[in-house]
């Protein structure tokens, strides 16, 4: 599945505020406000369980923000959520003073100055959605804010992803009628991959290994990265929503686990810098185009069942289908493991460096899949199995995830 995850937010559901008798408790309450909106100023973020690259904006204390009333503000990042559950009506004295600008006790220019209305027929999928888009996030983060935050972003017609990922015909394929066969060919036999080592295990449709693609060091950034931003299980792409994202699916059919290389430390790091620029070489293709690479790890008995890379859906979105996978192989396995093409009656051997290269698509029509790539990851027997899936499109993969639109 596409990359793309879904962080959490770092903050802890809290109760809103209670009624109590006596002055001292409006005291109290100020002052636990102050600690409530200082200490969600240091809150990190930790991640779900998720195999989709939904961007979630950072979770910082908003900007100060300009207002003819200076009073208009909130002075507890929960002020949102308290309002929502009514804290405005139930408990108009500590609320007016303390959330005023969620109670909508702000002046109408300064209201509107700071946030879009909500459209009731538009509801976020986050509490915090007002608080983002206070600090600019549906400009900086439109991935995640069209589609979770419309409401607050006044963007509900871009919930619908036939307008918010409109297909621009014009653009032209980046990989056309007979480039699949040319790009093999020119892997296969060209002296300038000679070092790689291919071999072509299959000739129609094209699978082609090369047996030292990826260096040990290479390979140990790699698995390193996933290690430090920690697995998750795998998934499977399942129906697209109404919103263009793709329902996640877990079952026995794939046991793995996961982590994606969409981070600043992972994408980075010199040493996959190189495998994404030999990568661009090998098939032609530009990295914008490639998604956020998978990283791998099987135990003993884990496997992935028979599949194929191509998502129909994908036609419908501006980043077009996969048309390669490049599978890298990050460690040797002592048994099982191995990657196999039952309709081509071929198998490949896990091996640190080794990689395989091969279409989702027709050479003659590359935006139709080829059934003939149906592969499967068969069980480990004995040993542990680091790999690396890097999916590349026909159009411009970054640009389209940016915006929600790569499923």
């Amino acid at each position: 599945m596409a990359s793309k995850k879904k962080p959490a937010s770092a903050r802890h559901a809290r109760s809103p505020p209670q009624k109590a008798a006596g002055v001292w408790w409006l005291a109290a309450a100020s002052a636990c406000v102050l600690a409530v909106g200082l200490g969600a100023a240091f809150a990190t973020s930790g991640v779900a369980k998720s195999s989709t690259t939904e961007r979630t904006p950072p979770l910082q204390r908003p900007p100060k923000i300009e207002r003819k009333d200076p009073g208009c503000v909130d002075n507890a990042e929960t002020c949102a959520t308290w309002a929502d559950a009514g804290e405005c009506e139930k408990n108009p004295t500590f609320m007016n003073r303390e959330c005023r600008y969620s109670c909508n006790g702000c002046s109408e220019d300064d209201a509107a100055a700071a946030a879009p209305k909500r459209d009731p027929g538009c509801a976020d999928k986050s509490p915090d959605c007002g608080l983002w888009a206070q600090r600019g996030e549906c400009e900086a983060n439109p991935g995640y804010m069209l589609v979770s935050c419309a409401s607050s972003c006044d963007k509900c017609d871009m919930l619908d992803y036939r307008k918010r990922c409109a297909v621009d015909e014009t653009v032209p394929l980046s990989v056309p009628p007979g480039a699949i066969g040319e790009t093999f060919k020119r892997a296969a036999s060209s002296d300038l991959f000679a070092g790689l080592e291919p071999t072509l295990l299959s000739s129609e449709p094209p699978v082609l290994q090369f047996d030292r693609f990826v260096s040990d060091e290479e390979a140990d950034a790699f698995i390193s990265r996933a290690q430090t931003k920690g697995w998750v299980e795998s998934e499977d792409a399942g129906a697209m929503r109404a919103d263009g994202s793709f329902e996640a699916i877990r079952s026995s059919h794939r046991n793995s686990l996961t982590a994606w290389c969409d981070n600043a430390d992972c994408q980075g790091n010199e040493h996959i810098q190189r495998v994404m620029q030999r990568a661009e070489e090998v098939t032609r293709v530009p990295q914008n185009n490639s998604e956020f690479v998978q990283v791998l790890q099987y135990g003993v008995g884990q496997y992935y069942g028979g599949h194929h890379d191509y998502i129909p859906a994908h036609a419908r979105l501006p980043c077009g289908p996969r048309v390669y996978t490049l599978f890298m192989y990050l460690s040797d396995v002592e048994e099982g493991g191995e990657t196999e093409f039952a309709k081509l009656g071929i198998k490949a051997t896990p091996k640190k460096g080794r990689a395989l290269l091969w279409p989702s698509t027709f050479d003659d029509r590359p935006l139709v899949q080829d059934h003939r790539t149906f592969h499967e990851a068969k069980p480990v027997i004995r040993g542990l199995k680091h790999a690396a899936n890097l999916w590349i499109h026909q159009h411009d993969f970054k640009k389209a995830h940016r915006l929600g639109c790569s499923g």
